[in-house]
């Protein structure tokens, strides 16, 4: 990778109050905390709720056709004695406003489309009739549809944890890590559902403690001049010893350090067949380099005095320890005249020759620290004169910090009024200037303004519309996944953003942008629950060769791939099956395919081999084939749901409390393929609806096994070894049990397929579906609440508009973020 330039960051121009007759608030003890009178007791009345009924014109066709039929093949598993899927059809009425029919009408009507419900071995009800049903429950989903339109986001949220970091990365140029900060992802949901995003006592006091740290380095890097230099090596010690070790030594506050190195294979046959990385990391670089054309590796660090160590990963050829002697004695000689030698540059080399036989060599170090430039111009016009500053500038200080971090709303005087108290009662603690700066512009980025996204909370508004600033952020917060910059505030401001042509011009720009790679990397990742994989612990018993390093590379693909696909633009069909795959080496090497070197991940064309043919969209990624799994067996009811969920929209409803898993650890279940267990479901009434959607969609990619590699049988633990005789559990024959395969399919509609390759093309049938969920998904990230029947008009208007073109995916983004949705709340 190549040192990362840093685009300068223009200064955040100074705002003026709200008001000139604003009265600053009186001095404030800190010491002593106001306490105010108990309020009188006020008898109060209660006030009726009034009631919102926006009756639907079939309102009595639903009442006197809809009900009774409700009545009489739904309510015994969907009614007060059963909730199956959570839907309790006796609470379903005929008011376009009703959430919670709303939340279930959709999916109503597209199970009695496609003769889903009632369940095939209830009574079955009159067709002419059931077509009745399905008339009248559209007409009134299309009533809805007209009725409502997409309220956008929820106007008050926290900003996630990633997008909290990322600001202050952006604002101040401080990289700071995620450990210390509360998680916000829950698997299987988007971290930006509002609902979650709750603030507490823990939040805050995380918060203040990491905008403590952040603040001081910005305010300790003032003086720092920006740019890239390279400086002095130093070498570690433990070289010496045969360690690949790094002193990661002069890291700038604000910036990084890059300790570039220079790798290459010993001998020609060992190219391509070592790896090396971080020891405490699972990640790995294949090393492809000669003596004469060494391979660059960057390590990128932000830790001030650091040591990083890495060790060969993975090896054809063992090193041998050249320090060792015949005797101890020997032993002790070589290491001896090791000590005696300082180490550099020059017999870096010589050096590691001389104690480990390794099959690949590290040539080089260099050492390149980047200068970020947001403190040094944020601080530049105080600093003309000279680092010492009288008390009085103090307050200019804060109000341009408060400005920088409230992202373009108006910074009120008596807010820094009071920063500025905090400040001087720093002073009078005998705190130098910098020192007593630090608190009150900690507590500013820590704020309610700073830590939450949200909309004109002014209650006199009537409007539910953004302002322009408001929209800044909304786009912002979307596609960089952080502060607006300069130039999105400065037409927030004037209120250009709110200009159609305008917007258009910036969201163009924000998605060419290099920090719309983290929406890309996000919205990918907790859209198709990578996440998962992390839960996954391959059983080395059974996958022997399986190295866990690969785990990176797998989950990486699936993020290159959908990133591949929004960059270019091209049709998100691919996501079922496409002419290409995205890889680098390691995933190449695991899946047998050949011609693609190094580590980086890069579009390669499908060619005629089995092991190409056997790839294609995503479906058959080793990590989304591995999130369908147990670690030791694959999992057709996992892999089936995950089908529902993101490729044909329509995910399976929880599953009943107290439900037990399948028996697949007895000697009866032992040896029955994946097909005869999950058929075991329709024997149970109360599962049996479900599954009949998730099982057979999830049968095509019975193929791979639990790490994604094509299969002609099914290997498994065995699960009665503990039962057998003591020389018959020694017997490593006897340690697993092979299983045959049954891949035969078949779509929600009727659709058969055997395989993957004919599941694959069963599904682009359902193309329309797959749009869909992307849509809505891309509206549920964008929004922080979850897309349904209100957001259809829009939906539907996007479908339309792109399905000429298969609905091309960054298409489609610019359009959800060109849409109304991002205007209203």
């Amino acid at each position: 990778t190549e040192v990362t330039e840093v685009t300068e960051v223009t200064e955040v121009t100074e705002v003026t109050p709200k008001s000139k007759d604003e009265v600053e608030i009186a001095e404030i003890d800190f010491n002593t905390p106001e306490i105010k009178p108990e309020p009188a007791e006020i008898e109060s009345t209660p006030v009726a709720t009034p009631s919102k009924y926006s009756l639907s014109k079939h309102s009595a066709a639903f009442t006197n056709k809809v009900v009774p039929f409700f009545t009489k093949h739904c309510v015994e598993c969907h009614g007060p004695d059963k909730e199956k899927g959570s839907l309790r059809v006796d609470q379903l009425i005929a008011n376009l406003d009703d959430e919670y029919t709303l939340s279930h009408l959709q999916n109503i009507v597209d199970e009695m489309t496609v003769d889903n419900m009632p369940p095939e071995e209830e009574p079955r009800p009159d067709a002419a009739e059931v077509t009745e049903i399905i008339k009248i429950l559209t007409s009134i989903e299309k009533e809805v549809k007209e009725l409502h339109t997409a309220g956008g986001g929820r106007p008050v949220r926290r900003l996630t944890r990633t997008e909290f970091l990322n600001t202050t990365e952006d604002l101040l140029g401080i990289s700071s890590g995620i450990d210390s900060l509360p998680d916000d992802l829950y698997v299987g949901d988007f971290e930006t559902n509002a609902e979650t995003l709750f603030l507490t006592d823990m939040h805050v006091d995380l918060y203040l403690e990491r905008s403590r740290e952040l603040v001081k380095k910005f305010i300790n890097s003032r003086n720092d001049k920006p740019g890239t230099y390279k400086i002095e090596t130093p070498y570690s010690p433990l070289l010496k010893r045969s360690i690949f070790a790094f002193d990661a030594t002069n890291t700038p506050s604000a910036g990084h350090l890059t300790i570039r190195t220079q790798w290459y294979a010993k001998t020609s046959d060992g190219i391509g067949k070592t790896s090396v990385g971080s020891s405490d990391e699972n990640s790995s670089y294949i090393i492809t380099g000669t003596k004469s054309a060494p391979q660059t590796i960057d390590i990128k660090t932000t830790t001030p005095n650091d040591q990083l160590t890495w060790v060969i990963k993975k090896s054809n050829k063992k090193s041998i320890n050249l320090a060792v002697g015949k005797n101890k004695k020997e032993t002790k000689r070589k290491n001896e005249d090791l000590a005696k030698n300082t180490i550099n540059e020059n017999n870096l080399v010589s050096i590691q020759q001389n104690t480990f036989d390794h099959p690949v060599v590290l040539s080089k170090i260099e050492h390149i620290v980047t200068v970020n430039p947001q403190p040094y111009n944020f601080f530049k016009q105080y600093l003309n004169s000279g680092d010492k500053l009288s008390d009085s500038a103090a307050r200019s200080i804060i109000t341009k910090f408060s400005a920088l971090v409230k992202r373009g709303r108006t910074v009120d005087r008596k807010y820094v009024h009071m920063l500025n108290e905090v400040f001087l009662q720093g002073r009078k603690q005998g705190m130098s200037f910098w020192e007593a700066l630090e608190e009150p512009m900690a507590f500013s980025l820590c704020s309610i303004d700073s830590l939450l996204q949200f909309e004109d909370r002014n209650v006199t508004k009537k409007s539910r519309t953004v302002n322009g600033v408001e929209l800044a952020n909304r786009l912002s917060y979307t596609l960089w996944r952080s502060a607006p910059d300069v130039e999105l505030i400065s037409l927030g401001r004037s209120g250009e953003l709110l200009d159609p042509t305008t917007k258009a011009k910036q969201i163009t720009r924000m998605i060419a942008h290099q920090k719309f790679e983290r929406f890309m990397h996000d919205f990918s990742d907790q859209w198709l629950e990578l996440p998962r994989q992390e839960e996954i612990a391959v059983d080395p018993k059974v996958y022997k060769e399986f190295n866990s390093d690969l785990k990176k590379h797998m989950r990486q693909e699936t993020v290159e791939f959908m990133s591949y696909l929004i960059k270019n633009n091209l049709p998100i069909l691919n996501m079922i099956d496409s002419n290409f795959m995205v890889l680098n080496e390691p995933m190449a090497e695991h899946y047998g395919i050949k011609g693609v070197k190094g580590n980086n991940f890069r579009p390669v064309k499908r060619g005629s081999s089995s092991a190409d043919r056997a790839r294609g969209g995503i479906l058959t990624h080793a990590g989304i084939l591995m999130q369908g799994t147990t670690g030791d067996r694959t999992s057709i009811v996992e892999r089936g749901a995950f089908i529902a969920r993101k490729i044909i929209n329509k995910p399976p409803a929880d599953p009943p409390p107290l439900v037990g898993e399948l028996a697949t650890n007895d000697a009866a279940s032992a040896k029955m393929t994946g097909a005869e267990l999950v058929r075991l479901h329709a024997k149970d009434r109360q599962c049996a609806n479900c599954h009949a959607g998730i099982d057979p969609l999830g049968m095509g990619l019975e193929e791979f096994d639990v790490v994604g590699l094509v299969r002609k049988e099914e290997i498994r633990p065995n699960p009665i070894l503990n039962t057998l005789r003591r020389s018959s559990r020694k017997n490593p024959k006897n340690h697993n049990i092979s299983v045959r395969l049954d891949t035969s399919g078949r779509l929600y509609d009727g659709q058969r397929y055997t395989g993957a390759s004919q599941m694959k093309k069963v599904l682009m049938s359902k193309k329309h579906d797959l749009a869909r969920g992307y849509v809505m998904a891309l509206l549920t990230y964008t929004n922080g609440r979850p897309a349904g029947l209100t957001d259809a008009a829009l939906v539907d208007r996007i479908l339309k508009e792109t399905a000429s073109e298969n609905y091309p995916a960054s298409t489609i983004i610019e359009k959800i973020a060109s849409s109304d949705v991002m205007l209203r709340f």
